[in-house]
């Protein structure tokens, strides 16, 4: 399956493009967090202590497409939470259909298929206990 999904450069970008824009988000806020300079006199005239890059990052970000359709920027946080809860569901349905495959891999020896070694109940089974 990681073979397949490595191949099929369109599917890899479509799995991969939400924890991209999550670990992006996080390195973002990580790095203004690192560069933050309290301001202790509260100069008018003082220039902040930030980077145009990664400030152009993380507007960037802001045009993020949340699975309802929405942009991040224009999402409230009922939107966000939706679009959290989304991802998480589908996370845990796709990890436990990993286990299933690999154990249903782990049944199969070289040389032969699946519908050779495992019949359809059995493979209820397995996706019941993955």
């Amino acid at each position: 399956m990681e073979a397949r999904v490595r191949d099929n450069k369109a599917l890899l970008a479509q799995l991969v493009a939400p924890y991209l824009a999550d670990a992006c988000w996080k390195a973002v806020n990580r790095r203004l967090e690192e560069t933050k300079v309290p301001d202790m006199d509260d100069d008018p005239y003082e220039a902040p202590d930030t980077s145009g890059r990664l400030h152009a990052l993380a507007e960037s970000l802001l045009d993020f497409k949340l699975p309802s359709g929405i942009l991040l920027r224009d999402a409230f946080a009922q939107d966000i939470r939706d679009a959290a809860q989304w991802y998480t569901s589908r996370a845990f349905a796709l990890a436990k259909r990993g286990r299933w495959l690999s154990a249903v891999a782990a049944l199969v020896p070289r040389g032969k298929t699946a519908g050779d070694i495992v019949d359809g109940p059995t493979l209820v089974e397995m996706m019941i206990q993955a």
